[in-house]
């Protein structure tokens, strides 16, 4: 009886440090998916200024091109 009480604590402590360490994955995956939606949102902008930027050259382009 004392060895099933043992292998069954064994299990249970296994499962604990199993658990324990799922937890840790996770809040790791979130911290990372936390950082991706910043880096995301830093790009967009960037990139929005771009196209801001380079519609304003088209535009200057467009206006030297054009006979006075």
């Amino acid at each position: 009886m004392d060895a099933l009480f043992a292998d069954i604590e064994k299990q249970i402590k296994a499962l604990i440090e199993e658990r324990n360490m799922l937890a840790q994955a996770q809040k790791k995956l979130h911290r990372d998916q936390s950082t991706l939606i910043r880096e995301k949102a830093r790009l967009c902008s960037k990139q929005q200024q771009a196209v801001t930027k380079i519609k304003t050259l088209i535009a200057q382009l467009k206006s030297i091109e054009q006979p006075t």
